[in-house]
């Protein structure tokens, strides 16, 4: 209860709405420090409130789900046992949480928080692979080399990093296909 009216009391003091698709991720925390208590699990139902699948700690293990892949998920952080899905906010104040390419209630007694997408990716650094391209203005230019930048800008499916001095832009998804293990969290 007192995490739902945290959450509550997020969405009223935020200027933001969690309506829409895109704009907001939800964090979810299998271990902050320590393991979460074993009873506490993130249940996904679809839609019409059946059943998905579940999150669940291990102590000392990878987390347990049936049908979640890491390719349905923003990115996974196996080290520190965190998930990040898209959300928004239902039409009846549910949390949704985008698995793949459907969206699925959130229910859980298990800690987690909501943050804009924007903000989110400014907190990150990005992994760019060879032959990568980003955009400088007009021109496309191919990654010789891997490197990892620290993103600088959020717009739509792109974010802009800098090399060289340069405010480039790199397509870190497609509509809700995210690059995978290509945002680094330290």
């Amino acid at each position: 209860m007192r995490q739902f009216l945290l959450i509550f009391y997020l969405f009223l003091s935020s200027p933001l709405s969690i309506k829409g698709d895109q704009g907001f991720i939800a964090i979810l925390y299998l271990h902050n420090g320590q393991y979460v208590s074993s009873d506490s699990v993130y249940t996904f139902y679809n839609l019409d409130g059946t059943y998905f699948d579940s999150l669940k700690s291990r102590e000392g293990n990878e987390p347990t789900c049936l049908r979640i892949a890491k390719g349905d998920v923003v990115s996974y952080y196996p080290n520190m046992m965190i998930y990040v899905f898209f959300c928004k906010l239902s039409h009846d104040d549910k949390v949704l949480v985008r698995v793949g390419g459907q969206w699925k209630k959130l229910s859980t007694n298990a800690p987690f928080s909501i943050q804009s997408m924007k903000e989110y990716l400014l907190s990150l650094d990005i992994l760019l692979k060879v032959d990568d391209i980003v955009y400088y203005g007009k021109d496309k230019i191919k990654i010789k080399k891997k490197l990892i930048c620290h993103i600088i800008d959020v717009k739509g499916d792109y974010v802009a990093i800098e090399i060289c001095k340069k405010k480039m832009w790199f397509r870190w998804k497609k509509n809700y296909k995210v690059l995978p293990d290509r945002l680094i969290y330290e």
